[in-house]
């Protein structure tokens, strides 16, 4: 339960004995690309638009403001000044995401469907 006009929070943390993606694959191997693919696809699905290397260009330099220190640092000083539960950070997500990016700044070809006939 949250104080009073505290925003709520959602737990970013993986499940005990969980360890997300971001942890297990360096940002620069091929199954990174991969993760990624899955992650922008969703994100053009968002959007209604389609995974570019522009496109790309477009979300790392987003995910890179949203990566401000700054930010967390105000969101911690903000939850403690105010009593509420101090966030998460994603710094760690935020900084895997755009090394991933700029590791595989191309969308990956697509993949053929083959047909079980």
């Amino acid at each position: 339960m949250t104080p009073a006009g505290a925003p709520r929070t959602h737990r970013t943390d993986p499940p005990a004995g969980d360890q997300s993606d971001h942890r297990r694959h360096r940002p620069q191997s091929p199954q990174a690309a991969l993760i990624l693919d899955a992650v922008v696809a969703r994100s053009t699905e968002t959007f209604a638009t389609h995974d570019t290397l522009e496109y790309r260009r477009n979300l790392l330099h987003r995910v890179e403001v949203a990566n401000d220190p700054r930010a967390g640092g105000y969101l911690h000083l903000l939850s403690t000044v105010n009593g509420w539960p101090v966030p998460t950070t994603l710094a760690p997500v935020f900084a895997w995401f755009t090394t991933a990016l700029r590791a595989h700044p191309a969308p990956s070809a697509p993949r053929e469907h083959q047909s079980h006939s």
